[in-house]
């Protein structure tokens, strides 16, 4: 996207300011600068909106290619990954390509050598006693209100997690389903619970560039969250009683 030159100034007058907050630390500046940020988003979004207005009006239903373009956008569902190969191993079809990523990163993330037993050990038993322990009122029970205005605040065009949710569609939700979210969140509060589910991650493996794409080796993961389990936990930072 070629960014507009109203906005192009809006950038180059944030990037003096920025300059000019690390040389001076002059507090005056944040809100210029925050202000700035808001306009450059606001505005870019706004173009990103118009183009794909214009995209859409120019589409030729008649044209089967334009239209295939359209959808593949829309999905997003991409599969670029050549056939693997590492250490004699090869991976052609898409399970096989998820096994071999799979197994390097097992291999990669391997857990530390345990080079204090004791500290590890004491350790462990204080986290057990503390998760055995009766729930205590550390965190304050969240409201409906409070969770719209954390939905808001997240991000629209973020990545999904597992569940497949989009923060868009939080941000279309009714007051009834806000009201229900509250009550399970209020409910893992007070228990001190955190649903196994809202652990997992769903990780895309992205090439590195300028490196050999056969290998796995040359991808680096990333882990996509479900936003309902960071909204839970915005809630839990947010709530926490400090004594």
């Amino acid at each position: 996207m070629q960014i507009s030159p109203s906005t192009r100034l809006l950038i180059q007058e944030r990037n003096k300011l920025r300059t000019l907050w690390q040389r001076t630390h002059n507090i005056a500046l944040r809100p210029r600068i925050n202000s700035l940020k808001q306009q450059i988003d606001k505005a870019i979004k706004n173009q990103l909106c118009n183009n794909w207005h214009h995209a859409l009006q120019r589409l030729d239903t008649s044209n089967i290619q334009d239209t295939w373009r359209i959808t593949k956008h829309l999905t997003n569902d991409y599969s670029n990954i050549p056939p693997l190969s590492l250490n004699n191993k090869s991976a052609v079809t898409q399970q096989e390509k998820v096994n071999l990523f799979a197994d390097t990163l097992q291999e990669i993330f391997t857990t530390n050598p345990d080079r204090n037993p004791q500290f590890s050990k004491t350790t462990e038993h204080t986290v057990i006693s503390f998760l055995n322990q009766s729930p205590t009122p550390l965190i304050r029970k969240t409201n409906s209100h409070e969770i719209d205005w954390l939905i808001q605040h997240l991000k629209s065009r973020k990545a999904a997690g597992p569940d497949g949710i989009q923060n868009i569609v939080l941000k279309n939700l009714p007051k009834m389903a806000l009201r229900f979210l509250a009550t399970i969140y209020n409910s893992c509060i007070t228990i001190s619970y955190f649903p196994d589910h809202w652990k997992l991650a769903k990780i895309i493996m992205l090439p590195k560039p300028n490196k050999d794409h056969s290998s796995p080796l040359n991808y680096r993961p990333i882990s996509l969250l479900n936003s309902l389990a960071k909204l839970l936990k915005k809630c839990y930072s947010k709530n926490y009683i400090l004594f």
